[in-house]
């Protein structure tokens, strides 16, 4: 009985630590809710024209796209995964770290079966170049296409890792802090870094690379020469001196 007691204290004291956070979360959620319902209303029927998605690309994004990954992903999903963590570990424990790989994992397998993510690589890999295309990531039409499929399965694979670790240090630093805007706020630099950071970062990997390799390969051409011009003389001073 005493045991049972202790816990419904500690349940209770964390709750009235807690539930300001969860109160302006949820607040944001129905906010985000109400907008997408407006959108929908608003661009519902003109997502299913495949013509005015191609020519609004840039109204799409900055309308749906942007929101999602700013704020839909972070608030929602940090409620989802994160607060549970926050709320029953007041610091890293053993324990605690069980339940942030834990957690980790559930968060990501499901960006590995849902839908949306399904939909946004087939339409990342298709280029938009057509009108089936654009309709992937406007209305989540699936467009099987084999040629491509590898190459999707591969970048499905990155995500899933890379938000397995966005998982962890969401997880970590958010029961360290004991503070769900902490790990928001990780999600969110997370979520604006993949569309900017990342791809210069990786641009400028590719770069480095391609050059190490042509520095390699004028080193390797000068080598060879060297070893020619030097095999050449061996021979002629052989001759000469025979």
């Amino acid at each position: 009985m005493e045991q049972i007691e202790q816990i419904a204290l500690f349940l209770w004291e964390r709750f009235l630590l807690f539930w300001p956070s969860i109160a302006i979360l949820l607040a944001i959620g129905g906010a985000l809710r109400a907008y997408f319902k407006f959108l929908n209303k608003r661009y519902g029927e003109h997502l299913k024209d495949m013509e005015w998605v191609k020519e609004n690309g840039g109204k799409i994004t900055l309308l749906y796209v942007l929101p999602t990954l700013w704020f839909v992903s972070p608030v929602i999903e940090e409620l989802m995964f994160r607060m549970p963590l926050i709320f029953f570990f007041g610091s890293i424990t053993p324990l605690a770290w069980i339940g942030i790989g834990v957690s980790s994992v559930v968060f990501a397998l499901m960006h590995w079966f849902s839908g949306f993510s399904k939909a946004y690589h087939r339409g990342l890999h298709s280029g938009l170049h057509s009108k089936k295309d654009a309709g992937v990531i406007a209305v989540g039409v699936e467009t099987p296409d084999p040629k491509q499929e590898k190459s999707i399965l591969y970048s499905r694979v990155w995500q899933v890792f890379a938000t397995s670790i966005l998982g962890i240090l969401a997880g970590y630093y958010g029961v360290y802090y004991q503070s769900i805007w902490v790990s928001i706020g990780i999600h969110l630099a997370w979520n604006v870094a993949a569309i900017t950071v990342f791809p210069i970062f990786v641009g400028l990997v590719v770069v480095a690379i391609l050059c190490v390799l042509a520095v390699w390969e004028k080193f390797m051409s000068f080598v060879r020469r060297r070893r020619c011009r030097t095999q050449m003389r061996f021979f002629v001073l052989q001759r000469r001196s025979g």
